[in-house]
C-alpha cells in the first residue's frame, strides 16, 4: 500500500508559529488563489481522505477538485485547548512547568484540550482505517502526519517531532502490512507527478 500524506495549505492566521489544532481556520487569500499545487490528473485507483476541518477541506479542493473526498474524523489535529493561537515561546513563559510535562509524560493533558495518550490512541485508529486500498491520500495536519509517521515507522510517539512537515508537502510512505512501513519520501513540494 502507498500512504500519501498531505499537509492543507497556509492559513489565514496571522501569527507565526501560533499553536492552531481544533481552531477551524480557513486558507489565506494567497493560498485560496493557488494554482501551482492542483494535481490535473488523477488516477481512479486512488482512495481520497481528509480532514473535517475547513482548512483541510479547502486544500482538498484545491489539490484535486475532481475527487471525492471521505471525511475522517480522526484525522482532525491534536486539541491544544487553552493554549491554542499561542506561540512556543508564549506558551514556555506562561507554563513552564506544563512544558516540561509535555515532553516527558505520556499522560499529559493539553489544559482544557486533549490528553497526548488519547491523540495517540485516536492516531492508531486511523491508521487502521486508512488501510482500504493500495494507493490512498490523506489531506490532513502536521500533527497527524508526524504521529503517523511515528506508527508506521515503529517509533515511539515522542519522537514525533523528528519530522519536519511544513504545509503544502507531501510524504510518501510504503506500508507493508498493519504497522510497518518504508519513509518514501517527507518533504517533497514538486509532488504533482505523483498524480499525472
Amino acid at each position: 500500500m502507498d500512504l500519501f500524506l498531505i499537509r492543507h495549505l497556509p492559513t489565514e492566521s496571522t501569527k507565526t508559529g501560533a499553536f492552531y489544532g481544533a481552531t477551524d481556520l480557513g486558507l489565506s487569500q494567497d493560498s485560496m488563489s493557488c494554482k501551482t499545487s492542483i494535481a490535473n490528473k488523477q488516477d481512479s485507483d486512488f482512495a481520497f481522505y481528509c480532514s473535517p476541518l475547513k482548512r483541510c477541506r479547502d486544500s482538498a479542493k484545491l489539490f484535486f477538485p475532481n475527487e471525492e473526498m471521505k471525511i475522517l474524523e480522526r484525522a482532525k489535529e491534536v486539541n491544544f485547548g487553552r493554549w491554542e493561537g499561542m506561540t512556543f515561546d508564549e506558551i514556555s513563559k506562561q507554563n513552564p512547568d506544563l512544558v516540561t510535562q509535555w515532553t516527558n509524560d505520556s499522560e499529559f493533558s493539553f489544559p482544557q484540550g486533549e490528553k497526548l495518550r488519547h491523540f495517540e490512541e485516536r492516531i492508531t485508529e486511523l491508521a487502521h482505517e486508512l488501510q482500504t486500498n493500495e494507493k490512498v491520500v490523506l489531506i490532513t495536519h502536521g500533527g497527524v502526519i508526524r504521529y503517523l509517521l511515528c506508527y508506521f515507522l515503529g517509533l515511539g510517539f515522542d519522537k514525533s517531532l523528528y519530522f519536519n512537515v511544513e504545509q503544502s508537502t507531501l510524504t510518501h510512505l510504503q506500508i507493508f502490512d498493519k504497522s510497518n512501513g518504508v519513509l518514501k519520501g517527507l518533504g517533497i513540494r514538486e509532488w504533482q507527478t505523483y498524480f499525472s
